[in-house]
């Protein structure tokens, strides 16, 4: 892995490389850690992740829409709430 760089002109200021095979090992690694069944449940039990929680409903809230578009996009491959 390469150290974390900045770059002002780019999308995203800091930036660093690793192997695929080593971005894979690293996930794999974080998802074993997970210790609950259900996300918004366990955010919604920890006292420290109250502001959490409000986003996650927000952003729900907004990826389905008034009238529910998002929904129809999480159908057709976009992403899941």
């Amino acid at each position: 892995m390469t150290p974390p760089h900045a770059d002002e002109a780019r999308d995203y200021r800091w930036r660093l490389s690793m192997k695929q095979t080593d971005w894979a090992h690293a996930l794999a690694a974080l998802a074993a850690e997970i210790d609950y069944a259900n996300f918004k449940k366990a955010v919604h039990e920890r006292p420290d992740q109250q502001q959490e929680q409000r986003v996650s409903v927000d952003l729900e809230r907004d990826a389905a829409g008034a009238d529910g578009r998002g929904r129809r996009w999480a159908a057709e491959g976009g992403a899941t709430f």
